[in-house]
């Protein structure tokens, strides 16, 4: 029984040495798969990326020459309605000075008339009293003749 012992015992270390052995192997082997599929899933991930990464470079050109588009139409636009405000501003200010010397003009053709009204009003004015008293020196006359008329008779 102890040979039988002592030989179970080399059986089982023989076993365990196996296992030992082929657990290594396994592992190994195991290790080696994992390592490989590691580099395959991160070149499939480097591609994937590099792809997403075209995408988006793309994706961002277009959105930023649209923007861009965009931006620079609105500029146009922008300078077009500032043109317009120039040229409304300029028109308006060649209006005010026009108005201006209208209105200039209008008070000295109003201080004339007014002075030659003022100088006809004189003059009618001056006429009516020439007439009124050529008018009263008359009646005067009149009125004495007719005293003197019938006075004397």
């Amino acid at each position: 029984d102890a040979e039988t012992a002592s030989l179970r015992a080399q059986i089982e270390e023989l076993n365990v040495s196996g296992l030992n052995t082929k657990l290594q192997d396994t592992s190994s082997a195991l290790a080696s798969e994992t390592q490989q599929a590691i580099r395959d899933a991160t070149s499939v991930l480097e591609g994937k990326l590099e792809d997403l990464s075209g995408q988006l470079r793309t994706e961002i050109r277009t959105t930023a020459d649209a923007e861009t588009a965009s931006l620079r139409a609105g500029i146009r636009e922008l300078k077009d309605k500032l043109m317009l405000v120039d040229e409304s501003t300029g028109r308006l200010m060649q209006g005010q000075e026009a108005s201006n010397a209208a209105m200039n003009e209008l008070r000295s053709i109003t201080a004339a008339q007014l002075s030659e009204v003022g100088k006809q009003f004189q003059a009618g004015l001056q006429t009516l009293e020439e007439v009124t008293a050529s008018a009263v020196d008359e009646k005067v006359a009149d009125l004495r003749s007719n005293l003197h008329e019938t006075a004397e008779s």
